[in-house]
């Protein structure tokens, strides 16, 4: 893959968005009991007009999102809940923590994924923040989802070391095509972590399904047990990461600019905190070397300055919106709307943004099997927003 340096400056101005929201008075909202609701508005974009209905309400601090069928979706929240939601029957469960969390700062309950054979297995797997003498990290468990809940459950993965500092823990998983497991992690807010292979923060991991390191690993034949599971390195806090055949990408957090999507390849060095676009906040004073690229550094194919936040990425495969196949969609934090990049060959032709602003930060952009797309909003009081076609356009 031809690596391109391309540095967008997007500001907030409306000649710079490509997404114009067609304004519809919402439908009757009806809440119930359970907070679901049946709120609808309609947008347009570049290829559609597209529906935007709120299928469920006050959800506290939502992190992560795995369908186990169309009709049934499981929300993790940061409070240590899993929510269990079955769409078809608009009945919501909540299914206590599977295992004991620690409220660290940015940390918490954060992602679920299904193991590739769940239907056989029933192994859910999620990430979460954990408290031991002390510090805090990122760890990983597994569970079985049986009709009582999360049972047998099993931490897999404790990221080294842990500390103080309440930012930065990633986190997302990813299964591969062989059934391998992709952790992505955090500096823990502690920049040298970054250039350390030997220390899990500020790396991508990859490991078996049962936590060991996984064999072909670019480390594999190191003494050190913990750097046989790193993947990649020089990261800052990678919370967006999706699979396209086989290759794995992954969007993370700048500082002050300097947010990226980055083609992961094993053993590469992405530069942080060394070589970055980002700058210090409030000072605006470079970080690291100074410099925004170096030989043996792995250039973004894409970055965002000013900070977009991006929080997930989903590359659209379905054919429920077949103009938008191949797309990546990403969620802001600080923009508060899904970017939709399209690519001319091997650079990033396009960027639109889709839904404006209106329902406030964005966490997660996620599909189901039938192409729909799901949304996770931000916050104490959040939603998951289910986006649908009305119409094709022409062109």
């Amino acid at each position: 893959m031809r690596k391109n340096d391309i540095k967008s400056t997007h500001f907030y101005k409306n000649f710079f968005i490509s997404v114009f929201v067609l304004s519809f008075s919402s439908l009757l909202l009806i809440n119930t009991c359970n907070g679901a609701s049946t709120g609808t508005n309609a947008f347009s974009s570049k290829h559609y007009d597209f529906s935007v209905k709120t299928v469920l309400n006050n959800l506290d601090n939502p992190w992560g999102l795995a369908f186990v069928n169309p009709d049934l979706a499981l929300i993790t929240l940061k409070n240590g809940e899993i929510v269990k939601f079955n769409m078809a029957e608009n009945q919501v469960a909540r299914l206590s923590g599977p295992v004991e969390i620690s409220k660290c700062g940015q940390g918490g309950l954060m992602d679920i994924a299904l193991h590739p054979d769940f239907e056989t297995n029933q192994l859910v797997y999620f990430s979460f923040s954990k408290r031991r003498a002390g510090n805090c990290g990122t760890e990983v468990a597994r569970a079985n989802l049986t009709e009582n809940g999360l049972e047998n459950t099993e931490t897999i993965f404790i990221a080294n070391s842990k500390n103080k500092d309440p930012r930065h823990f990633g986190s997302r998983l990813l299964f591969l095509q062989d059934k391998t497991l992709v952790i992505t992690l955090g500096d823990r807010g502690h920049r040298p972590n970054g250039q350390d292979i030997e220390t899990h923060p500020g790396s991508i991991i990859r490991i078996n399904d049962d936590g060991s390191p996984a064999k072909n690993n670019p480390f594999s034949k190191s003494d050190n047990p913990d750097v046989r599971k790193v993947f990649s390195w020089g990261h800052r806090n990678v919370q967006g990461v999706a699979l396209q055949e086989k290759k794995i990408w992954a969007v993370e957090h700048g500082p002050m600019g300097g947010c990226e999507l980055n083609l992961i390849q094993p053993g590469k060095n992405y530069g942080w905190a060394d070589v970055t676009y980002g700058r210090n906040y409030v000072t605006g004073t470079k970080i690291g070397l100074g410099i925004e690229t170096k030989e043996g550094i792995e250039t973004p194919i894409y970055q965002w300055t000013p900070s977009n936040a991006p929080s997930s990425l989903m590359i659209y495969q379905k054919d429920t919106f077949s103009k938008w196949k191949g797309s990546f969609f990403v969620t802001s934090l600080t923009y508060n709307v899904i970017t939709r990049l399209e690519f001319n060959g091997a650079t990033i032709g396009s960027e639109e943004r889709l839904l404006d602003g209106k329902y406030g930060r964005l966490r997660l952009v996620s599909t189901d099997s039938n192409g729909f797309i799901y949304v996770l909003t931000d916050g104490s009081n959040a939603k998951l927003l289910k986006i649908a076609p009305i119409t094709q356009k022409s062109f």
